[in-house]
C-alpha cells in the first residue's frame, strides 16, 4: 500500500491476512490511549439467513479476516463472536476508501462487492457498524468515549438499535428502563449503569412485549461498553433478536 497506514500483523489472522499486512502500517492496539492517531473499530452485524463471509478492504487491501455476523474486529464484545478484549486498529487520521465485499473462496479478490464508501477518520476512538443484511448493508461512525465511570460499582454504557425493522427500541436491565426510543442507527450517549452479571433485554419503544429472550451479560466494573440490539424482529436462528454489549476499554 502506498499510503502512511498500516497494521502490525502481531495478531495472527490467518495466513492470507498475514501475508496481505506485513507491508501496511496499520496497528492492532489493546486499550491504547487516543494521541494523534485514529482508533478505530468495526462491528460487523450484518445479518442474513446465507450469512456470507465478508472481508473489508481499506484503500484496496485487506486488513480483515473473513468476518460473518455478529462479529466486532479487531476486539471483542459480549454475546458476540470474536475475542472478548478492546482491541483497535490505528490509522493515520485522514480519507480512507472502505469496501466490503464477498472473496473468491481461497483468495482475497473480490467476487460480489457489497459497499464502498469513503470514511473521515479522526484523532479519536471511533467505532464504524455494519448492519442491515447482505447484499444491502448499511454503515456508520459512532464516537466512543475513553473516560471511564468515577464509581468503581458502575460501568459507562451507551446504546445503540441496529435492528433494521424496528423503528425504535427500549432498553431493559432486569426490569429497569436504562435507554428508551433507540432509534435505528441512532445512539443513545454514556451513562452510568451498576456492573454486574444481569439479564438485558429491549422491546419495541413504548410497548410491552419484549423481542428478545432475557440474555445474561456480565458488565466489568469501571470499563466501557456499547450496549447495542441486533437481528430481526420476527427473525429465527442466527438473525433473531438479541442483546449484545461491544467492548470500547
Amino acid at each position: 500500500m502506498k499510503k502512511n497506514h498500516s497494521l502490525f500483523a502481531g495478531l495472527l489472522l490467518g495466513a492470507g491476512l498475514l501475508a496481505a499486512c506485513q507491508k501496511n502500517t496499520y496497528k492492532i492496539t489493546e486499550r491504547t490511549e487516543v494521541s494523534n492517531s485514529a482508533l478505530v473499530k468495526i462491528g460487523f452485524f450484518a445479518g442474513s439467513v446465507l450469512n456470507p463471509s465478508i472481508q473489508l478492504k481499506v484503500n484496496g487491501e485487506r486488513v480483515s479476516p473473513l468476518l460473518v455476523y455478529n462479529t466486532p474486529f479487531p476486539g471483542g464484545g459480549l454475546n458476540t463472536l470474536g475475542s472478548n478484549h478492546s482491541d483497535y486498529l490505528t490509522f493515520t487520521p485522514g480519507e480512507y476508501t472502505f469496501s466490503w465485499s464477498i472473496p473468491k473462496v481461497g483468495t482475497n479478490e473480490d467476487s460480489v462487492a457489497v459497499l464502498e464508501e469513503k470514511v473521515t477518520l479522526t484523532a479519536t476512538k471511533q467505532t464504524i457498524f455494519v448492519s442491515d443484511s447482505i447484499p444491502k448493508v448499511t454503515t456508520y461512525l459512532v464516537k466512543d468515549a475513553i473516560e471511564h465511570p468515577t464509581d468503581s460499582g458502575k460501568v459507562r454504557v451507551k446504546f445503540v438499535n441496529l435492528m433494521p425493522n424496528v423503528a425504535a427500541v427500549d432498553f431493559y436491565r432486569n426490569t429497569e428502563l436504562i435507554a428508551s426510543n433507540v432509534p435505528y442507527k441512532g445512539v443513545v450517549e454514556y451513562k452510568d449503569i451498576f456492573a454486574g452479571n444481569v439479564n438485558y433485554y429491549v422491546k419495541e419503544a413504548g410497548l410491552a412485549t419484549n423481542l428478545n429472550a432475557t440474555k445474561a451479560i456480565n458488565l466489568a466494573a469501571g470499563r466501557i461498553y456499547t450496549l447495542f440490539s441486533r437481528g430481526y424482529k420476527g427473525g429465527g436462528g442466527t438473525i433473531a433478536p438479541n442483546v449484545s454489549a461491544m467492548i470500547v476499554e
